[in-house]
């Protein structure tokens, strides 16, 4: 692993809880990263999950099945953790795939490792902690701006706050994404263009 790919994930573990820099030597010389070409699957729906990860470069796409259709969920892009908690805990299948729309690299944190460490220092318990809390804050975090606000409100606050979404995100999964079609996108865009979008309310 490179230093940068380590320097980035020191600082996002750092963000969430302080780790002793004995324990942080010894997970340095135990994790792998994989190099993920753009189109691969990282998890498939219905699979046992027996790992978490972390983006130090590239970007994924979070999407379900249904009726034989994907729907996108959401995104997640470098410098940010991946995987399906909720199984990943509950030890049951995962409920959603994860696909790599960029070449992406991933650290990817097995489950013997990850026990090993909880079992090592208190500091990894407490980090695991607050990773799971984050994530499942965002999650609520989400779904209250999905039902508070319509699709065109939610683009043009991605568009406002010069999202990632927006500059990187195919067309067609950005709009599976907002709930719409791509041509409903279309039409959003073109109205902002125009300056006729609506503006988003607090």
């Amino acid at each position: 692993m490179s230093t940068d790919e380590l320097t980035a994930l020191h600082r996002a573990f750092a963000a969430l809880a302080p780790i002793p820099d004995g324990e942080w030597i010894y997970l340095s010389a135990r994790v792998e990263f994989r190099d993920v070409p753009r189109g691969a699957t990282l998890l498939r729906e219905g699979e046992s999950v027996e790992w978490l990860g972390f983006l130090t470069r590239g970007l994924v796409r979070i999407f379900l099945t249904l009726e034989e259709r994907e729907v996108t969920l959401g995104f997640d892009c470098e410098e940010r953790f991946v995987g399906a908690y909720d199984a990943y805990r509950a030890r049951t299948r995962a409920r959603y795939g994860i696909e790599a729309l960029e070449a992406s690299t991933l650290v990817r944190f097995e489950r013997a490792l990850l026990e090993e460490l909880e079992a090592r220092h208190a500091a990894w318990r407490e980090l695991f902690r607050r990773l799971v809390e984050r994530e499942l804050a965002h999650k609520i975090d989400k779904e209250l701006r999905i039902r508070a606000r319509s699709a065109e409100e939610r683009y043009a606050e991605l568009v406002a706050t010069n999202s990632y979404l927006v500059r990187r995100v195919p067309q067609y999964h950005l709009a599976s994404y907002l709930g719409i079609a791509p041509e409903t996108l279309s039409r959003i865009r073109a109205r902002m263009g125009s300056g006729s979008v609506s503006t988003p309310r607090s």
